[in-house]
């Protein structure tokens, strides 16, 4: 009876080692994530095999797939001003306002408050027609205040002077409609800088003595004012002395 239990245990330990023979060289699945291989046996339990699976999957699931770059976009154009204000003095000319660096230009990006007065041209252009104001605003919200003020001929008043060295005296330009020049549009010229100079609506003289002569420009249009610097004489005042 014990030979019988022995034979039975040698024959039960024979087909275990059988089994897993063919199950190493047959195994149940195999699973690669990430380039590692796993081999689930048989004797290997169910939610082992199911974990491991798992794992993969999610693991190829986050693995971002490679393809071709999308193109850039364009950068957004815009429109900004240097200045809040600009200054036209001839008519039918085109002019380009000042724009600030890096703005786009183009006659789409411009509009005119009153066109009559000032246009914009397909380059983005300034075009003065007649004189006014109008305010040009850029899609983006841009503002630029545009005064035109062209004239024929420019008269000012007075139209000579004298005036002490280092003095200041006022001067007054207008247009030949009888309008007045705004100071900030006027081009001044001076023959001797030393003797003296304009800027705006003010004659400057200088440390020297003499006759200069300042002209005034607008546009095409122009006028000039003679401006004698001259020390006044000092009165002696030396006191009366007694006579005995």
């Amino acid at each position: 009876m014990g030979d019988d239990n022995g034979d039975l245990e040698d024959l039960a330990t024979g087909a275990k080692r059988e089994e897993h023979d063919a199950a190493e060289k047959h195994p149940v699945a195999r699973v690669s994530p990430q380039g590692h291989s796993m081999v689930a046996s048989p004797y290997m339990k169910r939610e082992s095999v199911t974990a491991a699976i798992a794992l993969c999957a999610v693991t190829l699931s986050c693995t971002p797939a490679s393809g071709p770059e999308q193109p850039s976009q364009p950068p957004a154009r815009f429109v900004a001003f240097r200045a809040p204000k600009m200054f036209l003095d001839r008519l039918e000319r085109p002019t380009e306002p000042p724009y600030a660096a890096g703005s786009a230009r183009g006659g789409d990006m411009l509009v005119s408050s009153d066109p009559t007065v000032v246009g914009v041209d397909p380059a983005g252009n300034l075009i003065a027609h007649r004189n006014g104001k109008a305010s040009i605003r850029a899609a983006d919200g841009a503002a630029l205040e545009v005064t035109v003020q062209s004239a024929r001929s420019l008269k000012i008043t007075p139209s000579r002077f004298e005036i002490e060295p280092g003095a200041r005296r006022e001067v007054e330009v207008t247009i030949d409609d009888g309008q007045r020049v705004a100071p900030e549009a006027r081009r001044w010229q001076t023959s001797n800088p030393n003797i003296a100079a304009a800027n705006g609506s003010t004659v400057q003289a200088g440390t020297i003595q003499g006759a200069v002569s300042l002209t005034a420009g607008l546009g095409d249009a122009s006028a000039g004012v003679v401006v004698v610097v001259r020390a006044r004489p000092q009165r002696n005042q030396a006191s009366a002395r007694p006579r005995n």
